[in-house]
């Protein structure tokens, strides 16, 4: 019985063996072409079911994939794969072929054409993975080298040794895993190297993919209110081969320190720039102690564009918040980082001001005094780098929510309402437009570090209490002498002098004499020097020391 037109479709999806026929056939440049053109053909069934008839005007319709480009396959399922499973095979794991030349190979001669990305993912289908480099003898590495992509070792981040890459250009990246004991190698040699895919483009687009899953799931449970991670993202691996961004970020550092700065910045910026804003919980401490050292070298040769892929990746991570972010850590390294190379901090404030101040909404939530105390920093650095300036509108965002913080508090004693006193008096004595309330809440918090001490002598306090105590007297003792309140200023200056142990009165006496010069160029010298020579400090200095202050000519 002959199908005729519409019916072949039917007959193909019974019978596999005719569906496997009619692919290989059209592989090997047979084409089905349309109603009544000369060469077209049918398919027969029963005995003949394994032979292609021609006729003349016998419409077939045409179920094989192809392209374009006639015969030519394009793999649609898992049944094109397998016919073509053995020739694969053969190149890219018994002759070693690297995939861009088995792709040439089976285009050329088979007519076979798939992406990289499409032999990756079939490849983690099969369970194919290899070593780039053969052993001594020749053979092809058999047995337990080819080991799954996604057993049980790949589920876990574990620390990778690094070895040379053999190619010129370093994209080849290979480690070798610390547990090499299920590899077969002869005694004496060294071990073989895992190999691991280039960052192709493809390769960057199914791993930010993934990535992006973890990352959607991570949140869902944030917003649950769940604090642990889920499950999935602590099993999530990356590519088919186990990458992780551990492992890419150790690789940059590496070729940073050994000056292959091309190499570690194009990995930055595929690391950073493409998958950065898509991390998940379990790589996202792991890899943020990594980076950490990553901006020494890459200020170190002026690569100013990795440093701004560097602080977007930063900014990523603490948006995803996780339990225990590391905010004041980022800041504190970013201002160290303004402050040893200067040309880079109108950059580092100007990341930091997005995150933590003009992106209030994005961290705020509810109020986080550990978010409030890294955006006090900021406003700080701001206020005392040239190219910043002073930010009233910022500062009475923090004075605000500084203040909701504190109204919160109801206990006196409470280290928190002193750490926030600190703050709000810190910002009020800075700006003008809050003068008015500064003198109360100084003295306010003054009073209550007094009170949580009930009269203990200042060498028995808690250090940490004993520096606020003596930064509210100094700021308060400043704002008074800048209104023009001399006699207030000098008695809250000699309450703090009081205050100070033997151990803190040289640092207090640095202190004062950079704050007698200042006073010096702004007011009466001879009372600037009769108000102040009367403390007590100066008098019990030692000799050099009251020498090194007779040269200030406010004492003079």
């Amino acid at each position: 019985m002959v199908h005729r037109s519409g019916s072949v479709d039917d007959a193909l999806c019974g019978n596999d063996a005719v569906r496997a026929v009619l692919y290989t056939f059209a592989g090997k440049g047979w084409q089905m072409t349309g109603k009544g053109a000369p060469g077209s053909w049918m398919v027969a069934e029963g005995e003949a079911a394994r032979q292609l008839i021609p006729i003349s005007k016998v419409a077939v319709v045409d179920t094989a994939p192809k392209s374009h480009h006639g015969g030519v396959l394009v793999p649609r399922t898992s049944e094109h794969w397998e016919l073509h499973k053995q020739a694969i095979e053969d190149l890219y794991l018994r002759q070693n072929k690297r995939l861009q030349d088995v792709m040439d190979i089976m285009a050329e001669e088979y007519q076979f054409r798939a992406t990289s990305r499409m032999y990756k993912r079939q490849f983690a289908k099969w369970k194919w993975t290899k070593y780039n480099i053969q052993s001594s003898s020749g053979a092809p590495p058999t047995g337990q080298a080819f080991r799954g992509a996604f057993d049980k070792s790949c589920k876990r981040l574990r620390a990778s040794k690094r070895s040379p890459s053999p190619r010129s250009d370093g994209a080849d990246m290979k480690f070798i895993a610390p547990n090499t004991s299920a590899i077969n190698r002869r005694p004496g040699t060294d071990s073989p190297s895992l190999t691991r895919y280039s960052p192709e483009p493809d390769d960057l687009t199914s791993l930010r993919c993934g990535l992006m899953l973890t990352v959607r799931e991570y949140l869902k449970a944030s917003h649950n209110g769940s604090q642990a991670v889920p499950t999935k993202a602590k099993e999530f691996t990356i590519g088919c081969d186990s990458w992780h961004l551990v492992g890419l970020l150790d690789l940059a550092l590496d070729k940073l320190r050994g000056e292959q700065c091309d190499v570690g910045g194009r990995l930055l910026r595929h690391i950073f720039r493409d998958i950065g804003k898509s991390l998940n919980g379990i790589c996202l401490q792991t890899s943020f102690g990594l980076c950490l050292q990553m901006p020494d070298y890459i200020l170190r040769h002026g690569r100013l564009d990795i440093l701004m892929i560097y602080l977007t990746y930063l900014t990523d991570l603490c948006r995803l918040r996780l339990p225990n972010h590391p905010l004041t850590l980022i800041v504190g390294m970013l201002k160290d980082l303004g402050n040893a190379f200067p040309a880079c901090l109108p950059l580092c404030l100007g990341t930091l001001s997005q995150v933590w101040v003009d992106d209030l909404g994005v961290l705020r939530g509810p109020i986080d005094i550990h978010v409030l105390s890294a955006r006090y920093q900021v406003q700080v650095a701001k206020e005392n780098s040239d190219s910043g300036g002073a930010d009233v509108t910022a500062a009475s965002h923090l004075i605000s929510d500084f203040g909701l913080l504190l109204r919160e508090a109801t206990d006196a004693a409470d280290p928190t309402v002193l750490f926030l006193e600190d703050q709000i008096l810190h910002l009020q004595w800075r700006f003008d437009a809050y003068e008015e309330d500064f003198v109360p809440r100084s003295r306010n918090a003054i009073t209550n570090l007094l009170h949580k001490h009930d009269a203990l002598p200042f060498a028995r306090w808690p250090q940490q209490d004993l520096l606020v105590y003596q930064r509210c007297h100094l700021r308060l003792m400043e704002f008074l002498y800048r209104t023009g309140r001399l006699d207030e200023a000098h008695v809250v200056a000699t309450r703090a002098i009081e205050a100070t142990d033997d151990s803190m009165r040289l640092r207090w006496s640095g202190y004062l004499e950079q704050l007698l010069r200042w006073m010096d160029r702004h007011a009466d010298a001879d009372e600037v020097g009769r108000r102040w020579g009367e403390l007590p400090l100066l008098g019990e200095l030692e000799r050099e020391d009251r020498d090194e202050l007779s040269g200030i000519p406010a004492l003079s």
